[in-house]
């Protein structure tokens, strides 16, 4: 079997390339390994986001293709938001970071100093700058210490950032954080800058929208085994079939190349990447609540709905009125047609 291009993975980066090559006139074809498409944009149906959900400000071409899609962004409005604190020893609900203001200030300083390097990167090539090496030696959790952070400092710090990285800060280089911050152009806004809009009804429509603009061209449960490149273009072999292409596009993290077998070879610092580098880890609960002991008052009357029950905590305006849900809450509700849904608590 034979086309111009095959794409190697049905995320959205391969879902793009895709589409971009589809509407270039190029004949197409993407081989998932799993069931689905989206790569870790998912969630079901009419129901809430079970991977990735929010989109940054800076995030314009992703907003350019939502809109590309029909679909639209609404304001997140986590900002204004308690969040629920997981740490060690506590969990609690609060907007600051629940340790003493001497952890807090110790922690502040240690990240500004990490914000005056990372602001003398090149943010387009922070791998070109002189101070990245030193930067790369070292770990978030090693360099915060350094610089004076406590260990409730260093908890906060992995209650945060460990969250976004899926990895613990003890395996985050300084490098890699002072990128970011020299990214975003300083270190509230990098804070801030992935977390502003979501998609009403979800982010997980994106990629389904994407795959029925590529349409039959998408192949599930074909996971690639070989990558042979020659003379003729290139040659992908899943279980069942050998598919022969002008060129290949691998979209898909470099982990899942461990088990790829790749001819002639990767030059040996792509080599080294590939079987060095591994999948984070990172678990998003969406649990269904029960409030066990409903007010005694009418609690659209006051302007105000608390779920406060150790999962969520939310608010709802006085006006207009809504429809009284039922009994049973979770990170859904209200419907996304709903002009004002709840300021759900973020988890960190």
């Amino acid at each position: 079997m034979r086309c111009d291009v095959i794409v190697i993975g049905a995320g959205m980066a391969g879902l793009v390339a895709a589409d971009e090559l589809v509407r270039a006139g190029a004949d197409v074809r993407v081989l998932e390994a799993s069931s689905e498409v989206g790569g870790r944009v998912l969630g079901q149906p009419s129901g809430p986001d079970t991977g990735a959900e929010f989109i940054g400000r800076p995030h314009s071409a992703l907003r350019t293709l939502i809109n590309s899609l029909g679909l639209r962004t609404s304001v997140a409005g986590l900002d204004r938001s308690p969040i629920l604190w997981r740490l060690p020893n506590r969990h609690c609900v609060s907007r600051l970071p629940p340790v003493p203001m001497r952890d807090r200030v110790r922690l502040g300083t240690a990240w500004w100093r990490l914000r005056r390097q990372a602001l003398r990167l090149d943010s387009e090539k922070p791998w070109n700058s002189e101070a990245i090496a030193d930067l790369d030696r070292v770990s978030l959790a090693d360099w915060l210490t350094d610089h004076g952070a406590t260990q409730r400092g260093l908890d906060i710090t992995e209650a945060v950032v460990g969250g976004f990285a899926t990895r613990p800060i003890t395996e985050v280089s300084a490098a890699h954080t002072a990128a970011w911050i020299a990214a975003a152009g300083g270190l509230l806004t990098a804070i801030r800058s992935g977390q502003q809009y979501v998609v009403p009804g979800g982010a997980h429509q994106i990629p389904r929208r994407l795959a029925d603009r590529i349409g039959d061209r998408i192949i599930v449960r074909s996971p690639v085994a070989a990558i042979t490149t020659g003379h003729h273009g290139v040659e992908v072999t899943t279980g069942d079939d050998v598919w022969a292409a002008d060129a290949a596009i691998a979209a898909v993290p470099l982990p899942a190349l461990q088990h790829v077998i790749i001819e002639p070879a990767p030059e040996p610092a792509l080599q080294s990447a590939i079987m060095q580098l591994s999948y984070g880890r990172a678990v998003k609960s969406l649990p269904p609540q029960r409030l066990r002991d409903p007010p005694r008052i009418d609690p659209w009357s006051a302007g105000t709905r608390w779920l406060s029950h150790g999962a969520i905590t939310g608010q709802w305006p006085a006006s207009p009125q809504p429809t009284a849900p039922s009994p049973n809450y979770s990170a859904t509700w209200p419907p996304a047609s709903t002009s004002n849904p709840p300021n759900y608590t973020r988890s960190a």
